[in-house]
């Protein structure tokens, strides 16, 4: 399903995916009790016309088809395997940067969401300013060691 919203070209999609091989308990699948207030902040954001087409068009998951043209297959360069991830130099940080990209790393790691990796490998870290402080960005999207 795709809404598209007025006087742009924004479009939002909803999908579901299913196990097969590990299949949900039904008890897993039943909808949960939602609140008069939550139902309420729903209608009063997108709308009850919203609400409506969303229950009407979403088809049941019996209903999603698996077509092999679907299918996607990723082809490495065995040249680009060889010479490993992309290396770049480390972002220069200020000495107040480094401070707290230190105490958020520590605090992190005291609360078991973040462990020392021993990896070569590493994905760049900038400090985004941000009104207050600044936050921690990793950026996966390069590859440094």
């Amino acid at each position: 399903m795709a809404q598209k919203s007025q006087g742009d070209e924004t479009s939002a999609f909803a999908a579901t995916t299913i196990d097969s091989e590990h299949p949900v308990p039904a008890a897993d699948t039943e909808d949960a009790d939602v609140s008069p207030e939550w139902t309420l902040k729903f209608q009063n954001f997108w709308g009850p016309e919203y609400e409506k087409e969303m229950t009407t068009t979403l088809p049941d998951i019996d209903g999603l088809r698996h077509d092999p043209q679907d299918e996607a297959d990723i082809h490495l360069d065995p040249e680009l395997s060889k010479k490993g991830p992309p290396c770049q130099r480390i972002y220069k940080k200020s000495a107040e940067e480094l401070r707290q990209l230190r105490d958020r790393v520590e605090t992190l790691m005291a609360k078991g969401f973040i462990r020392p990796s021993s990896s070569p490998y590493a994905a760049p870290c900038l400090m985004v300013p941000k009104p207050g402080n600044p936050r921690s960005c990793a950026w996966s999207s390069t590859t440094v060691f």
